[in-house]
């Protein structure tokens, strides 16, 4: 024990904030069944002797050296102590961890990831009814070899939780099968498609030894997954389980699953589960046979009830567990679930009824769900005013979630994060609304989302809020100052924008969180949070800031996020001011061409904006035939001259539409070699619309140039510079 006892003592003063009346219960005294036995003398002598002996032992215990914490002011000050103290130790006596070689940094990483699905599909186990014939369903299609099987119900009707007790099932029966669960939303990386198909790979690379390396890009990844299938087919029989498609984030197609192939080898069993949209839509245009997860029978609800209340050592009465499960809305197991764990952890045997019939009064999941947020709200926020709202809202407001020692930095006051004390009381009642992803905290299901939205953030102003106190947390250490100018401003526009003189809801910035970054310079966790908060908050110029720092920008590329916040930023200022939309539209392209030339990416970047271009400045603008000479120049590069061809034409026809002859920067791109083949096939249709000899002229060096007869074309594009062109050859 050497090194590792502490000792607390507390401050004397602490009893007289305790009223007059319970001081005795905190002060050495007299016993009364001393006093009863022994009278009034004697027992006053045991008391002073033990006063003697306590004075002695804390002066034995300051002189012999160990650590001791003089005059803690309170039970929360003591935890926090005691708390410090422990993660000193535990710190001191975790080894360094050694150097890491790339294939065991490559194994950690998948070991993570392996470790949040596994966590996830944990917290879909507990009381669960099974149905024998959905189990066949699944098992009949792991052993065959039709089309992939879509899993469909309705939200919080048991797909998640079918699919992972049915994989923990399938995994112990078919020991030698490989079996990859993917819940889409079980960690930061899951959503998207692109980091999904490199765990596939990496699972399959570890488990089956195979030498290739996995595609860095996008464009590879999508192209190489039929080949790894196959690979990973050869060794044996894979089952793919992917829940949640709809969860995806809706980049470069992904919703579309244009990342899957058309053909999935015969050794490969895929299983996906999803709500109604494109995804949807588009395993329905492909053909894939569906199996629906049904509402609970009444049977089964009652099943339910009575296995979910055992195992809490609980249980209702027949007529009142009758009344449960004859309630529509518990056939959605959700409902019932969250009624069940309300009623175990707050229900009264006096009461039961009443409580029942009032829960019962909610329609929709919801709806229960506000009622229990309300319930929490008595009984959590007496100590701190508000901690339910204020908890909720945060991770309502939070991209993919908050970690422990963010929400107590966030939810405390006076540079001081929250005391456990106030915390864990309303962390054990949520526990159940709540899952724990990659170390962050989220809401279980998207209903609870749903509910903590309609009780606290109805108006704009509630959401604006949430919004700026993450904003504040991960704002850098050096715009501080900018920063508290801003929220007052800010605080103004708001007030004056939303609140009335009924309704005077001040805002509160709270800037401790910068100092909690200080030292983490573009940690993960900010370069995670904050370009999304700003985004919420519309501060594009702060958002367009933090994209463009080549520091920041792969991180944002790499973890899927960079898609979403660049149309943001593109369409926001297209909307104010066109040529500051299409001046940052080349910038970012810029960008992705400095960050490893990633052809694909700047691509999908020109297209996703060709719309807007169109719209603003109208067919056959400069602006409309760059951006898709550009768009057909990422495609050469990755290797598909047929798609490029196809676009370089698109950009021919517009020049032939509008007669776009006199800008430079086009008559320079008409000279490029990949485009000279495809001018030299229309090259009477382009000499007719336009009659000025300097574009004449421009023209004929270019398919001089295409015929190999590079004297002539220099002798005319010599006389194109004397006529007042550019030097752009």
């Amino acid at each position: 024990m050497a090194g590792h006892a502490y000792f607390y003592f507390r401050d004397p003063g602490y009893v007289n904030t305790f009223p007059t009346g319970q001081h005795s219960e905190f002060l050495e005294r007299p016993l009364p069944e001393e006093i009863t036995k022994y009278g009034t003398v004697e027992a006053e002598r045991l008391s002073e002797k033990r006063r003697g002996q306590l004075a002695a032992l804390k002066e034995l215990i300051r002189s012999s050296g160990v650590p001791v914490q003089e005059g803690y002011r309170d039970p929360v000050r003591f935890g926090e102590l005691v708390k410090e103290d422990l993660m000193r130790v535990i710190d001191s006596l975790a080894p360094p961890p050694a150097p890491l070689t790339d294939a065991e940094r490559a194994n950690a990483a998948l070991d993570r990831e392996d470790m949040a699905q596994e966590e996830f599909a944990a917290s879909r186990f507990g009381v669960y009814i099974p149905r024998q014939d959905y189990f066949d369903r699944l098992d009949a299609h792991a052993a065959g070899d039709t089309s992939p099987l879509v899993v469909l119900g309705d939200s919080g009707s048991g797909k998640s939780a079918l699919l992972a007790h049915w994989a923990y099932r399938y995994r112990a029966h078919h020991p030698d099968d490989l079996v990859l669960l993917h819940f889409v939303g079980a960690s930061s990386e899951s959503t998207d498609w692109a980091a999904m198909l490199r765990r596939f790979m990496g699972e399959f690379k570890r488990k089956f030894n195979l030498s290739e390396e996995i595609p860095v890009k996008e464009y590879a990844l999508r192209t190489e997954f039929l080949n790894w299938l196959s690979m990973a087919a050869a060794h044996g029989r894979v089952v793919l389980v992917i829940d949640a498609l709809n969860h995806l984030e809706d980049r470069h197609g992904a919703l579309d699953l244009i990342w899957l192939p058309l053909t999935i080898p015969g050794n490969i069993r895929l299983i996906v589960s999803t709500l109604p949209g494109r995804p949807l839509d588009t395993v329905r245009k492909l053909g894939w046979p569906a199996m629906t997860v049904e509402p609970l029978t009444v049977s089964e609800r009652d099943t339910l009830i009575t296995c979910y209340l055992h195992k809490y050592r609980r249980e209702l009465s027949i007529p009142l567990r009758e009344r449960l499960a004859a309630a529509d809305q518990t056939k959605n197991p959700l409902f019932l679930r969250s009624l069940l764990e309300e009623l175990r952890v707050h229900g009264e045997f006096e009461r039961l009824t009443r409580q029942i019939e009032e829960y019962l009064t909610a329609q929709t999941i919801d709806s229960l769900l506000e009622m229990i947020l309300k319930r929490y709200e008595c009984d959590y926020d007496r100590d701190r005013p508000g901690l339910v709202k204020d908890t909720t809202s945060l991770l309502w407001a939070a991209r993919r979630g908050l970690s422990k020692p963010e929400l107590m930095d966030i939810l405390g006051r006076d540079g001081r994060p929250l005391p456990d004390a106030y915390w864990a009381p309303l962390f054990l009642v949520m526990e159940h609304s709540l899952v724990e992803k990659s170390g962050l905290f989220t809401f279980f299901h998207e209903y609870i989302r749903q509910a903590v939205e309609h009780r606290y953030l109805t108006q704009d102003k509630s959401k604006m809020e949430a919004y700026l106190r993450i904003a504040d947390y991960f704002e850098p250490k050096e715009k501080r100052g900018l920063f508290a100018f801003f929220h007052k401003y800010i605080r103004q526009v708001v007030e004056h924008r939303y609140l009335t003189q009924n309704n005077k809801l001040k805002l509160r910035a709270h800037l401790r969180i910068a100092d909690y970054f200080e030292s983490k310079e573009n940690s993960p966790r900010k370069i995670a949070e904050l370009p999304w908060q700003y985004m919420k908050l519309d501060r594009v110029d702060d958002l367009h800031e933090i994209v463009s720092d080549m520091k920041i920008f792969p991180v944002l590329h790499d973890t899927g996020d960079l898609n979403l916040y660049q149309s943001f930023i593109i369409e926001r200022y297209f909307s104010i001011d066109p040529e500051k939309g299409i001046k940052t539209l080349w910038e970012l392209f810029s960008c992705h061409m400095g960050n490893g030339s990633d052809f694909l990416s700047a691509g999908h970047l020109i297209m996703d904006s060709l719309k807007q271009i169109k719209n603003i400045f109208g067919k056959g603008s400069p602006e409309l035939i760059k951006s898709l000479y550009w768009i057909g120049w990422t495609r050469k590069n990755i290797d598909n001259e047929y798609g490029a061809s196809q676009w370089y034409r698109r950009a021919l026809n517009e020049i032939t539409r509008s007669g776009s002859f006199e800008n430079d920067e086009i008559l320079s791109w008409l000279r490029r070699t990949e485009v000279i083949t495809l001018l030299t096939e229309r090259e009477g249709e382009l000499q007719r619309s336009n009659d000025n000899p300097r574009i004449h002229l421009s023209f004929q060096s270019a398919i001089l140039q295409a015929r190999g007869e590079h004297e002539k074309a220099m002798e005319l594009l010599k006389e194109y510079d004397l006529r007042g062109g550019n030097k752009c050859y």
